[in-house]
């Protein structure tokens, strides 16, 4: 949830339980007092991932960050896929989808095992449409 805890403002967090395959499902959602401020706060992390393309960190965990195409959901979207190297075949993932848009941040990721692919990031992006739809917090 690193996407939204950067974010100025209030909110709600939560985590689900790890699916049959090792992936949990977590949903963010962030109210702002302002629309200059949330699309500010939105704008500058999408700006921070895009500068963290590849990392080592710990002298062998090697993350890279990279930006999928994302159909606009609110005003503002994009999805990131991050990949952490634990080892030799040994891979983390983590999908995440983030919107902006109603005076909201939403923000939903999967993090597990299995490489995600475009249904589970059309799943997350619906999640992420129905958030910003959400009344206010």
């Amino acid at each position: 949830m690193g996407s939204v805890n950067q974010f100025a403002g209030e909110g709600v967090i939560g985590t689900g339980v790890a699916d049959p395959w090792g992936s949990v499902l977590s949903a963010g959602l962030l109210e702002s007092a302002t629309a200059t401020t949330t699309a500010g706060d939105f704008t500058g992390t999408r700006e921070q991932l895009q500068r963290c393309a590849s990392f080592t960190s710990s002298g062998e965990t090697v993350t890279t960050i990279d930006e999928l195409d994302q159909d606009l959901i609110g005003d503002e979207s994009y999805a990131v896929l991050i990949t952490q190297e634990l080892g030799p075949d040994n891979f983390q993932y983590m999908l995440s989808v983030n919107a902006r848009g109603n005076g909201l941040i939403a923000s939903v990721q999967s993090v597990g095992d299995d490489e995600p692919d475009g249904v589970l990031q059309d799943e997350l992006a619906d999640l992420a449409a129905q958030l910003l739809r959400a009344p206010a917090l």
